[in-house]
């Protein structure tokens, strides 16, 4: 029969004091070593290393969506009721400010016009009576009575007048007036985003006809589970298909139905002009850089699990120390754990036979 190595030690360790439980071994060799030989070292395969920390964590696979920002939308909608008779762009067209996009027939187009026509008519006409009876009044062919109807005639027509010029500015922001109804233009240089009436079509006034905007600036919308939500805070690093960006706010509030928290980043536009490979409405997945928090990358055969814990040994002069860590991320290459001091040399190889010898159990 083979004789264990092993055994002088376990026996040594065993003639003061009865066998531990693996639970018992832990809490001592969380305070004092455990004592390992040199031959029990080469026996059991121990291979110690000090990895390198990790300056933050990576959190991926976030359902996320690329959006406009609303100062830089803009919605073309129709000034009055009428007829859509012509859209002259489609989305993905770029525009420029002042391009005809849309031609309205609108009978209150036309409408106001003549109103226009003939309030300004009237205004002018009771301003010339308003004049000839100062004129007779000073000669005191009329009286002052007279003089102030006329006076009250012109007022009234005039602000009937700047009514009327009041309402076509108001229109002629969206366009330009023609005879049959109105020309629709471009109020930025921008990009269609969508299109949102046929033409042929009876639209109310206020009807949206297209949505612009401007693409010097895109936001991304990313849904993140609630529980990490307090480690995130403007500033922190996003990524989605190779575009990088910045976290702007933190929702205050979770959704709940998805018990999630909105959270917005600017990205980073090309300085060169170029086209970023993101689309306004596009349905993405994100990836979000946890801060600081302290992580160590080791092979998941440092990690030995006992009651829900998980532990490593850490190399002390004399022997091996446990310490307790917390799984961050768990990949093909390795483990993301914190709890561990940059200086700390883990146990990477032979975890499993030190934690056979701290229960008590020998190697063959």
């Amino acid at each position: 029969m083979m004789r264990n190595p092993l055994l002088p030690s376990l026996l040594l360790a065993c003639a003061a004091f009865q066998p531990l439980s693996l639970g018992a071994a832990e809490a001592r060799a969380s305070v004092a070593p455990l004592k390992v030989t040199a031959e029990q070292t080469a026996r059991l395969g121990i291979k110690t290393l000090q990895p390198g920390r990790e300056g933050a964590l990576l959190r991926a696979g976030l359902p996320a969506r690329v959006v406009v920002p609303n100062e830089q939308l803009r919605i073309l909608s129709a000034p009055l009721p009428g007829v859509v008779q012509a859209l002259h762009v489609a989305p993905g067209m770029r525009v420029k400010k002042g391009q005809a996009l849309a031609k309205l027939n609108s009978r209150e187009a036309a409408e106001l016009q003549r109103d226009l026509r003939q309030t300004a008519a009237q205004a002018e006409l009771s301003r010339q009576h308003w004049q000839r009876d100062q004129t007779l009044f000073k000669e005191g062919l009329i009286p002052e009575a007279r003089l102030q109807a006329s006076h009250a005639a012109w007022q009234q027509a005039e602000a009937s007048a700047v009514e009327r010029r009041q309402a076509r500015a108001l229109v002629s922001g969206a366009g330009q007036f023609d005879a049959a109804g109105l020309t629709l233009t471009s109020p930025i240089d921008g990009v269609v985003l969508e299109q949102n009436a046929t033409p042929g079509q009876r639209v109310d006034a206020a009807a949206s006809l297209y949505t612009l905007a401007r693409l010097g600036e895109l936001w991304l919308e990313i849904q993140v589970p609630a529980e990490l939500a307090p480690q995130l805070k403007p500033g922190l690093n996003v990524a989605a298909n190779e575009v990088h960006g910045k976290i702007m706010t933190v929702g205050a509030a979770v959704q709940s139905a998805t018990q999630s928290v909105l959270v917005r980043a600017r990205l980073e536009m090309p300085a060169n002009g170029e086209t970023l490979p993101l689309r306004p409405g596009q349905a993405v997945s994100a990836a979000i850089e946890l801060p600081g928090i302290g992580s160590t990358r080791l092979p998941a055969a440092a990690l030995i699990r006992h009651e829900g814990k998980t532990l490593v040994f850490i190399s002390e002069p004399g022997g091996y120390r446990i310490q307790e860590v917390r799984v961050q991320k768990e990949s093909g290459d390795g483990v993301l754990v914190s709890g561990l001091k940059p200086d700390e040399t883990v146990v990477v190889q032979g975890a499993s036979g030190l934690k056979a010898l701290l229960a008590g159990v020998g190697a063959e």
